[in-house]
């Protein structure tokens, strides 16, 4: 009875160490109806980009203007379009999709990733494969429901560790595991679609599983000229940090 009675009277709080959908009316950090977000001291730093709101949306979509009326080929307003749908992913019930831009370098792919990057967060918040795929699958993890961004797909590690990690972006889950002390780790599971870019294709080194959900984009120009290419550039790496996350 008195185990009751003291029961009844604390405050029950919900914590939550990711982004994204919690139940289906919570939607970390846009939505959050009293859960907090509890992340990790390493990469707390990171993830607080996202969890600001910066400028307004009207800014935003004022500097977004710019260069959709440049956009004669439809690739940054489709690419746009990709980097708000993760969030839709839980309500359809659907697993993400690999999006790789590939091409020759100083075509603006760097460019148009940052302009997708500047609905949530700033262009620091960009990865590249350089980081190892551990770190890459905590982070997507952390971002269900977000989007995760990865450029420079020639400064990747080994080929086998990069169809792994392909594999398991495109499931949408980490590889179960087991501890020195014969505990398993269980997978964790993300809702998110990946944008990545590089200057080669990404399926002929993915897995037929991951190959199947990827869709490849070759680009030979982004921007119409190299002028608007050194805007965009220009636009999120001074500007983005004032109309950023404007949801």
């Amino acid at each position: 009875g008195s185990e009751m009675c003291i029961r009844d009277r604390l405050k029950v709080e919900l914590n939550t160490n990711k982004m994204g959908w919690v139940d289906n009316t919570t939607f970390i950090p846009f939505r959050c109806n009293e859960v907090n977000l509890e992340l990790e001291p390493g990469i707390n730093t990171w993830l607080d980009n996202i969890n600001k709101k910066h400028g307004t949306i009207e800014e935003w979509i004022a500097n977004i203007k710019e260069f959709i009326k440049e956009d004669e080929t439809g690739i940054i307003r489709f690419m746009l379009a990709v980097g708000f749908s993760s969030c839709l992913l839980h309500i359809v019930n659907y697993r993400g999709t690999i999006y790789h831009l590939w091409g020759n370098s100083g075509i603006g792919k760097t460019g148009l990733l940052e302009l997708v990057n500047s609905i949530y967060a700033p262009p620091s918040n960009i990865i590249t494969f350089a980081a190892t795929p551990i770190s890459i699958t905590i982070l997507s993890e952390r971002l269900s429901g977000i989007g995760l961004i990865i450029d420079e797909k020639q400064s990747s590690f080994d080929d086998s560790k990069i169809a792994m990690l392909l594999y398991s972006l495109a499931e949408g889950r980490t590889r179960m595991k087991a501890t020195k002390e014969s505990d398993l780790v269980v997978n964790k599971t993300f809702e998110i679609n990946v944008i990545t870019s590089g200057e080669e294709p990404l399926n002929e080194r993915s897995h037929t599983g991951a190959s199947r959900r990827t869709i490849e984009i070759y680009l030979d120009r982004i921007f119409k000229d190299d002028k608007a290419s050194v805007r965009a550039v220009s636009y999120t790496h001074l500007r983005a940090h004032e109309t950023r996350r404007h949801l």
